[in-house]
């Protein structure tokens, strides 16, 4: 069970400096249908294929993934990929016990800033599977996505074609964006008052 509200703390810890009990409970959830089914690749992950990926995320400068922590409780992973001069690409998951909690729009304001304020990127974009209409709509009515066909693409796996939606924001509609529906969900939610900190 987790404490919200004022003293809540969210620790987000590079991949690069994880412990191996750390990157099985990634490994783990990641694995699970219900985070597997929203991903680009919904394959199973070995132990193996996943210890030698983490590996080569040390020597890469195109993305970041971050273990997240809240109140020292283990809830997901957000990435920032496709990093350029000014863009760059983020995504998240939350682990299966805590779906439905309401974190993900917490993440997603926080990456939002770090994105324009501490990378200093231009255009943040994003990509969601057509089947997950909630947070797609999500990312738009409380955050200022819009629609983007540059980010709009179909995979096709050898079982079937699916299609994944794009989405934009840039810094400046970020900066202008005074989302009330997004300002009620954090005070609801009692996130109003967090305490971040980026490891690494």
């Amino acid at each position: 069970m987790l404490r919200r509200g004022v003293g809540m703390k969210i620790l987000l810890k590079n991949f690069c400096k994880l412990t191996e009990d750390e990157s099985n409970m990634i490994w783990q959830a990641r694995n699970t249908p219900v985070v597997r089914e929203k991903m680009y690749n919904q394959n199973e992950i070995t132990w193996k294929e996943h210890c030698l990926w983490m590996v080569r995320l040390s020597g890469r400068i195109d993305c970041l993934y971050y273990l997240v922590y809240i109140n020292n409780k283990a809830v997901g992973v957000i990435d920032i990929t496709s990093i350029e001069q000014l863009t760059c690409e983020w995504g998240y998951y939350l682990f299966p016990e805590w779906q439905g909690s309401g974190f993900g729009i917490l993440l997603e304001k926080i990456v939002i800033d770090f994105v324009f304020f501490t990378l200093n990127k231009e255009l943040l974009f994003c990509s969601v599977i057509e089947e997950n209409e909630n947070v797609y709509k999500n990312h738009m009515i409380i955050f200022g996505f819009i629609p983007d066909r540059r980010y709009t693409f179909t995979m096709d796996d050898g079982k079937k074609t699916r299609l994944f939606k794009g989405l934009s924001l840039g810094r400046n509609a970020w900066m202008q964006h005074k989302s009330q529906i997004l300002e009620r969900c954090l005070k609801v939610l009692k996130f109003e008052s967090t305490r971040v900190e980026w490891l690494g």
